[in-house]
């Protein structure tokens, strides 16, 4: 999942309470995938990159989650 997708975090949250009653049963490893932008221009990377352009999380559809 990205790390900016609405979806993912409706699942995250709506999973936490799953998550609860299976206590130490079961182990959850949420996986993020980031794109590397290091040619981006600055406006860019402020916004939506980590790391100068390394991390970059964008998912065009969700205007309140930045990278």
């Amino acid at each position: 999942m990205t790390s900016s997708s609405d979806r993912a975090m409706d699942f995250l949250e709506d999973f936490e309470k799953i998550q609860e009653s299976l206590g130490e049963n079961v182990t959850f490893t949420p996986h993020y995938i980031f794109w590397n932008c290091p040619y981006c221009d600055e406006q860019y990377i402020n916004k939506d990159c980590f790391g100068g352009g390394k991390y970059c999380a964008v998912e065009p559809s969700n205007t309140m989650i930045r990278g």
